[in-house]
């Protein structure tokens, strides 16, 4: 099984070879207005954000200074050149100090990580934002 991630490999039953269907990534991943609202809204007054497992970007606040955290190189490869690059890491390691940022996000990221690695992703995206809902 491909392991399709350029930092680790994928150890869950979900495992996607990112890397290699990353291309289509803008196309199928539009970002839906009612959901780029909510987002909005539950980011309230926060200037700066972590976006954990950030993909292509397809709902990242343009408006906000974005710490993009993505594994996948080829995801990284279609982020728009509007957009922050990402830092190659893993949400279960996330390489930023606490506190650094007012806010993290992860949208539709979840599922792609190990039965355990969730618990993990978001105790270390609780870390490094100073802000909680």
């Amino acid at each position: 099984m491909p392991t399709g991630d350029s930092v680790g490999g994928f150890s869950g039953a979900h495992s996607i070879d990112y890397d290699r269907c990353a291309t289509a990534c803008p196309a199928r991943r539009r970002a839906d207005p009612r959901i780029a609202a909510r987002i909005c809204a539950a980011l309230g007054e926060a200037r700066s954000v972590v976006n954990v497992g950030a993909g292509c970007g397809s709902y990242e606040p343009e408006e906000r200074h974005v710490i993009a955290i993505e594994p996948s190189a080829g995801m990284w490869a279609q982020r728009p050149a509007q957009l922050a690059p990402a830092i190659a890491a893993r949400a279960e390691a996330l390489p930023l100090g606490d506190d650094c940022a007012e806010a993290a996000m992860a949208v539709t990221c979840v599922y792609h990580s190990t039965i355990s690695a969730p618990v993990c992703a978001s105790c270390a995206a609780w870390r490094v934002a100073r802000w909680s809902c």
